[in-house]
């Protein structure tokens, strides 16, 4: 019930093979109750008979091939149409990837959020952007000017989404390996969820490889680059274009402070550098943590 309590909050039912996928260790399980202990790790099998107990006693429902902790109507139609909605958005998704695709310096596009799994039509698609060594920033302003020119950013704070093109999450070759700081349930549900669209030079796996801590949340996370060796980065400085290089690193940190700067003034502190940039909302994890525990405790009590 942890699994589909924390799918809960999005009103996002989930299949019995993403129950497994999302199977908790001992350590994610206690984020949600500091008693809850693993016995031994159960198979598809035993979590499709898990699943039937739990129906049958009303603690959560069923619908077609989908399972959820609530019986929302809405909920259960939105994964039952998620194809439709993705199919909806594959036009805008496939107009960034050839974007992406043109330019050399961009090593590597996924879907994050929502998008990922199944989506709401009302949202906005969210990307996770990978580049270069000193490419990021200069990278990062280019398209948001092409989003911009293309129509796929709202122009007003509530204004409709739907099309748009998130890109507030960014990552240089250098610092492929997330922080301490965000080694969690909530960043290992989104590395397992994330959808790649786009991988030059083998960088989801070398993604992958270096964000194997997953491992710690997730029973039965698919190590997908453990076995890869550590690549260098790609491109690396000669003497015959140093002077390039050079001049390329002070445009590429000259877009970074007027990026962050014009963010901070707008939004306060930012969570960027020269190798990354997390501009969704701080609170976003404690937020979700927080929904998660109080929705877990009122399934226990029905």
């Amino acid at each position: 019930m942890t699994i589909l309590a924390y799918s809960g909050q999005f009103s996002h039912p989930l299949t019995a093979i993403e129950i497994f996928e999302r199977m908790l260790t001992e350590k994610g399980l206690r984020l949600v109750n500091s008693k809850l202990k693993i016995e031994q790790p159960l198979d598809l099998k035993k979590i499709n008979q898990a699943l039937k107990s739990l129906v049958v006693q009303q603690k959560i429902f069923k619908q077609g091939e989908f399972f959820a902790i609530t019986n929302q109507a809405t909920a259960f139609a939105k994964r039952q149409n998620s194809q439709a909605i993705q199919k909806e958005k594959s036009l805008i998704i496939g107009e960034f990837v050839e974007l992406a695709k043109s330019i050399p310096w961009v090593l590597g596009v996924a879907i994050t959020g929502s998008h990922a799994v199944a989506s709401d039509s009302n949202d906005d698609v969210d990307f996770l952007i990978i580049t270069q060594k000193n490419c990021l920033w200069l990278t990062r302003l280019w398209l948001l000017f092409q989003s911009a020119r293309r129509g796929r950013r709202p122009l007003l704070p509530d204004g409709d989404i739907s099309h748009s093109w998130d890109l507030n999450f960014w990552l240089d070759e250098t610092r492929l390996a997330l922080p301490n700081s965000k080694h969690t349930v909530y960043e290992a549900y989104e590395i397992m969820q994330t959808r790649w669209v786009f991988d030059r030079q083998q960088t989801r796996h070398r993604f992958l490889s270096a964000n194997l801590w997953v491992a710690e949340y997730l029973q039965n996370w698919q190590q997908a680059g453990k076995n890869l060796k550590t690549q260098k980065p790609i491109h690396q400085p000669t003497d015959a274009n140093l002077a390039v290089n050079l001049f390329w690193n002070c445009l590429n940190e000259l877009a970074m402070i007027i990026q962050i700067g014009y963010r901070s003034l707008r939004h306060g502190p930012q969570r960027a550098d020269r190798h990354s940039a997390f501009f969704h909302p701080t609170q976003t994890r404690e937020r979700i943590f927080k929904n998660w525990q109080e929705l877990y405790q009122k399934t226990l009590q029905k």
